[in-house]
């Protein structure tokens, strides 16, 4: 055999052998990476949730994990409308993949708000199908469970520049004061494409992002009624002596 043709094999060996190295160091660093991924994955998360309850401004990751602590969280069964004990409400991620594919997401954490510079009395997850991807954010609610203090959107796929817009903050702060159930628990909160006055419970859509910011409503206005958390939110306005207590 030629040297031409032992170099061949040899230089395919060699070629492997980088290959496999390359992909070990991927794969570790893979490993390695992934926790520091879903600490910040939900630091992120918790930081909508802050802000939601505390109103949005300029925060340290220390003061996002000082301020989160302060809330008294809860894992809430929405079947059964009790909470679940022994539960790491903090932690608790029900939008975790695993989760979703066990059909457990009827366990949310709630998080009641009890510092007095809080804008919301309770923050709440909702979620539902937007134009092209799930929407997932916070509802904050005022003391009385029928109106709204805050709304932050946590995590979107929808188009940059066009969807992204119900993130935008004056959308945003539309959403504070309004009426989003009445004294029975009937769900009032709606959108309408208006150049006019809106009534105290209807939320102006965006333009050009119509379809997305209808969405939003949409699963806003179902996670307040009968299939989400309506019955538990009228058994906790009858219960006026037991709110937030353990």
């Amino acid at each position: 055999m030629t040297k031409a043709a032992e170099s061949v094999p040899r230089t395919l060996a060699v070629v492997i052998a980088v290959a496999l190295f390359c992909s070990a160091m991927v794969s570790g660093a893979v490993y390695l990476l992934r926790p520091i991924q879903a600490a910040y994955a939900l630091l992120e998360r918790n930081r909508t949730i802050v802000e939601v309850a505390y109103g949005a401004g300029e925060r340290t990751d220390a003061d996002v994990v000082q301020a989160f602590l302060a809330l008294d969280a809860r894992v809430l069964d929405l079947e059964s409308g009790e909470y679940v004990p022994a539960m790491d409400s903090y932690g608790f991620d029900h939008w975790s993949q695993e989760r979703v594919e066990q059909g457990a997401t009827r366990r949310v954490p709630i998080y009641f708000v009890t510092r007095k510079d809080a804008r919301a009395y309770l923050v709440l997850p909702v979620e539902g199908p937007g134009m092209w991807s799930t929407l997932q954010g916070y509802v904050g609610l005022q003391a009385d469970l029928q109106h709204i203090a805050t709304l932050g959107i946590f995590r979107h796929g929808e188009t940059p520049g066009i969807g992204d817009r119900i993130q935008n903050r004056d959308w945003l702060s539309a959403w504070h004061d309004k009426q989003i159930v009445d004294a029975a628990g009937a769900v009032l909160i709606s959108g309408v494409k208006s150049e006019g006055a809106i009534t105290a419970y209807q939320i102006d859509l965006i333009t050009g992002a119509t379809i997305t910011s209808s969405a939003v409503v949409r699963l806003v206005s179902n996670w307040f009624g009968e299939a989400g958390y309506g019955p538990w939110l009228a058994r906790l306005r009858a219960d006026e002596p037991a709110r937030g207590v353990k």
